[in-house]
């Protein structure tokens, strides 16, 4: 078992050029890598935008490939390769934990760019074991939380649980400019999440994605990268716990890129 309670960490991913580039932004995962790993995790369990399968999945794999999921990008971005190992003792337990929502196990997958453009910062010798978990395309917000809750023990037992996704993803309007001044819905509906993961209101984080405001659907137009927020949220809940309770969120590298990304990014029990 592992000594002590391993944190939860959403990180907000923005644009793959971030797992290249030297900013504010890199600086301050790398501050993270350097919290989360004194604390001396066993394994990453990985919750990615860039990965939605029907049911969940999870990645049964002892060398997880590296995916370059984009195009139009520079390269030296295709030329990078994250060479972490799985763990497939690990990967069977997630997979019977989450086995009631359900899940499968697979080997069709690997590491994808919203898994290894922040691990590489955070974990620059890519020396922790990575097991990917999907989101599911067919169940709703509320059962990802519900998962996270679920997995919530794996961090008793020195398993860091990761999401990586976007509060704000919409790239139809996005700008070049990485600098560009963020949009009024941007900035609204960015601080709207924070405020309720901060009172806890699981009405509001299960129902934004569904939500007809317009922040909401400017700030949301596709689930996917929002979605790896919630499992991270139903893990800082301990057994019996609900409403008021649980662990406070801390909130670090609160950026705006590109006008039309919120790079807010949560950690529990860090």
């Amino acid at each position: 078992m592992g000594s002590q309670l391993q944190p939860a960490v959403f990180i907000g991913h923005g644009s793959p050029m971030n797992a290249i580039s030297e900013n504010t932004y890199t600086a301050t995962l790398r501050e993270w890598g350097d919290r989360l790993r004194a604390k001396k995790p066993r394994a990453v369990v990985a919750f990615s935008a860039h990965w939605e399968t029907e049911d969940f999945q999870v990645l049964a794999a002892t060398e997880p490939r590296t995916i370059h999921d984009f195009y139009g990008f520079p390269r030296a971005l295709f030329e990078v390769r994250y060479a972490a190992k799985g763990d497939l003792a690990l990967a069977a337990r997630v997979a019977d934990i989450l086995k009631h929502e359900p899940a499968s196990l697979t080997q069709q997958w690997g590491l994808d760019h919203g898994v290894w453009s922040v691990m590489r910062h955070l974990w620059p010798n890519a020396d922790i074991p990575i097991v990917p978990v999907s989101l599911s395309r067919r169940l709703d917000p509320e059962s990802h939380i519900r998962a996270g809750r679920l997995l919530r023990e794996l961090r008793s037992d020195g398993v860091l649980l990761l999401g990586s996704g976007n509060i704000v993803h919409n790239l139809r309007e996005m700008s070049r400019e990485a600098d560009a001044s963020p949009a009024n819905w941007n900035v609204e509906f960015d601080k709207r999440v924070a405020a309720a993961l901060e009172a806890r209101d699981e009405k509001f984080l299960a129902g934004a994605s569904r939500s007809g405001e317009f922040a909401a659907r400017k700030a949301i137009p596709t689930r996917e990268h929002f979605m790896p927020l919630l499992p991270i949220y139903g893990a800082s809940f301990g057994p019996g716990e609900g409403g008021s309770s649980g662990e406070r969120p801390e909130f670090f590298a609160t950026e705006y890129h590109h006008g039309t990304l919120a790079m807010r990014s949560v950690a529990y029990g860090a």
